[in-house]
């Protein structure tokens, strides 16, 4: 059950139906629960080992260094500059709805900061989307104090799982904002056009009327001689 679900509390529901379902009394929440985080640690440790071997030496401190803070204090911020608090970590799980140039920018520097750590997709070719997902959700929310007191293999683990995950999410925003840019770009354009078409057709097209009222002066003038 434990590969197959990486909702919070996912596999503590499907203990409570399989003791229901087999009519056996189920314990106190409390104690299930400590029984399904025995479980997940029993899976997770071996894991997390394998992960942890396969990450170079370099990789491994790249990875813990997005728990440091941000080295912006505010007296060196200019005017009107935002001053980015928290670490490296909580600043990479920010999203930028904002549509423009700035938010670009950001994104970049987010993707060239995970390429630099140097991880693929390979890293995790044999583990289970849902597990995956599950290591990604819990490094999403667990703050940097947090990870400090877990065991490397697990650190390393969740830090590397949230970092590949995040880099496709990124990237995929990324391609969305250049979209919606070029998008705006565009209509911007096509405002101008046909902002200039108007006017040029409204010169043409009283310049024609001044032509047939000089026309139908003219006839008046000859029909009536």
């Amino acid at each position: 059950m434990v590969p197959r679900e990486f909702r919070v509390g996912a596999v503590t529901d499907a203990a409570f139906q399989w003791l229901r379902g087999n009519k056996i009394e189920p314990p106190s929440t409390g104690r299930l629960q400590r029984f399904v985080d025995s479980a997940e640690r029993q899976y997770d440790q071996p894991l997390c080992q394998t992960i942890h071997d396969r990450l170079s030496a370099a990789q491994r401190e790249a990875l813990d260094k997005l728990l440091d803070a941000i080295p912006l204090p505010e007296d060196e911020a200019g005017e009107g500059e935002l001053i980015p608090r928290g670490s490296v970590l909580q600043n990479l799980r920010t999203n930028s709805e904002k549509r423009g140039v700035e938010s670009v920018e950001q994104q970049i520097e987010k993707v060239r900061l995970l390429r630099k750590i140097g991880l693929s997709h390979s890293l995790f070719a044999d583990l289970s989307p849902h597990v995956l997902a599950r290591y990604r959700e819990r490094a999403a929310t667990e703050s940097p104090s947090h990870f400090r007191v877990q065991a490397a293999p697990v650190r390393l683990t969740l830090l590397a799982a949230f970092c590949v995950t995040r880099m496709t999410e990124l990237t995929d925003s990324l391609v969305t904002h250049l979209i919606d840019m070029v998008h705006h770009i565009n209509v911007r354009a096509e405002r101008r056009v046909e902002k200039k078409f108007v006017k040029e057709f409204r010169k043409v097209n009283n310049k024609e009327r001044l032509w047939e009222k000089l026309l139908e002066a003219v006839l008046a003038k000859v029909l009536s001689s």
